[in-house]
């Protein structure tokens, strides 16, 4: 399916594939088992839909992990990107761990990692601050989960307009809002003038019209493709983009180009 609409859309170049830069590797219940994983659903995903590349990001421990979790989730990583060159493996480590999740990032970073993750942990608290200064350093990219729920969002999850604040505190940073910020038309406007942000379409809301409007606000070189598989469905989230009524050569930008330069490939 894929293959057949990057060569029948023109303006996408079907040489340059998919890059998907949302998809998570779990651990076992207690977050320590690597085996306990989801490591052959992502590798049938990098297959099935022929990807050039895929952003694989640990998640174990749940939302407050442990520090050793947090270093079982990285091994993880690391040892399924030896698998395949495709996997590109970020770090993700838990603020609250001070010195030590700067020095987990540092060695991950030494070891290839292209990236900083963080889920629940609001963007502009103090202790972000001595891993955005290792992230502008390498000039490596977060990716950061955020959300404006109705519902009211989890202890310590970050507000769109908190990604806002620490984009201007670090203006060299590189810094990409996970799922549009939720809320997509509340996410644009709360990083629309910072232009060191980017957003993925990531998650289980599949709502017409979200990228669209992402690119309007933002530009096309500001937004990119991501699933948040397998815990949300990977077709559904491409649909968000190739159902789109998008200029000429967003597409192209969004599926692959502008994950391309983060990544710095």
């Amino acid at each position: 399916m894929l293959r057949n609409f990057l060569k029948e859309n023109p303006d996408i170049d079907a040489r340059g594939g998919l890059i998907e830069f949302h998809a998570h590797l779990w651990g076992d219940r207690d977050g320590l088992n690597p085996r306990g994983g989801n490591e052959a659903l992502l590798a049938e995903m990098l297959e099935r839909f022929a990807l050039d590349r895929m952003v694989v990001l640990p998640l174990f421990g749940g939302h407050e992990p442990g520090f050793e979790q947090c270093v079982a989730g990285n091994r993880a990583a690391a040892a399924l990107a030896r698998t395949d060159t495709r996997f590109c493996p970020f770090a993700r480590v838990h603020p609250a761990h001070g010195r030590a999740a700067v020095e987990e990032l540092r060695r991950c970073f030494d070891e290839g990692f292209f990236g900083l993750k963080i889920w629940l942990t609001k963007a502009d608290a103090p202790e972000m601050d001595p891993l955005m200064e290792l992230l502008v350093e390498r000039g490596k990219p977060l990716l950061i989960h955020a959300m404006h729920k109705s519902t009211g969002n989890y202890a310590g999850e970050s507000d769109p307009c908190a990604v806002a604040v620490l984009a201007r505190r670090f203006p060299q940073a590189k810094i990409v809002m996970a799922h549009i910020g939720g809320n997509f038309l509340y996410g644009c406007e709360a990083v629309a003038d910072c232009p060191n942000v980017w957003t993925d379409c990531s998650g289980t809301f599949c709502e017409q019209g979200m990228v669209g409007h992402a690119v309007r606000e933002l530009g096309a070189d500001r937004v990119i493709f991501g699933s948040d598989a397998p815990g949300a469905d990977f077709t559904a989230n491409l649909a968000k983009v190739t159902g789109e009524d998008l200029p000429v050569g967003a597409r192209q930008r969004v599926l692959h180009d502008n994950a391309m330069k983060l990544l710095g490939l």
